[in-house]
Formats: C-alpha cells, sequence, structure tokens
C-alpha cells in the first residue's frame, strides 16, 4: 500500500508542516527533494529550470524531484504575461522555470 503524503497535509497548512508531512513516509528521497527546493525558495522570482535545480543541489535527474515537488504543490511553474517563462537546457530544448507558490518565505 503506498501512503500518499499530500493526503497527511493540507494545502493550507504550512510550508513546514507540508515537509513533515513527506517525511513521515521516510523517503529516501527526501533530502534530495529538500535541497532543490531550497535552492528553487533561493532563487526567488527568478526561478530555476529542473537542471539549473539539479546543480544547485548537486541531484543528478533532478527532473524526478522536481516532478515531486510539483505533485506536492510546494513549487510551481513560473509565468508571465506571455504563458510560461522557459530556458534553454544544454540540450538546446526550452526548459520550464519553476518557482515556490506565492513567493513563500524559508524553509523553516
Amino acid at each position: 500500500m503506498s501512503i500518499d503524503p499530500r493526503t497527511l497535509a493540507r494545502t493550507s497548512d504550512p510550508l513546514t508542516s507540508q515537509l513533515a508531512a513527506v517525511d513521515v513516509l521516510g523517503s529516501p528521497r527526501h533530502s534530495q527533494r529538500q535541497r532543490i527546493l531550497a535552492a528553487i525558495r533561493a532563487a526567488g522570482a527568478d526561478g530555476l529550470t529542473y537542471e539549473e535545480a539539479g546543480d544547485a543541489a548537486g541531484v543528478k535527474n533532478a527532473w524526478r524531484r522536481v516532478s515531486d515537488l510539483l505533485q506536492l504543490q510546494l513549487i510551481e511553474p513560473r509565468h508571465d504575461a506571455h504563458g510560461d517563462v522557459t530556458r534553454t537546457l544544454s540540450s538546446g530544448r526550452a526548459g520550464r522555470v519553476y518557482t515556490t507558490p506565492r513567493g513563500q518565505g524559508s524553509l523553516w
């Protein structure tokens, strides 16, 4: 049986409660998610692509942890008047830029 961490904390709960809900599961990926979240948060309104966040956090294949953070609603795609903000990835393709919802404060 798999437990969905989103059911352990409401989206209206403080960020610390949401992170604790993920931690309760004892996921080995938790520290990678935290490091990526901290990197995206540190980038502020500019945000980061999954590659930039992975480089800043020292995490390979960061797109997996970015996907987790999106599902947990701890990050969101950055938008401007023209839609999603993108930057060029190392592959030459456009990559979405992610930021924290509504400019949330620090992790703790």
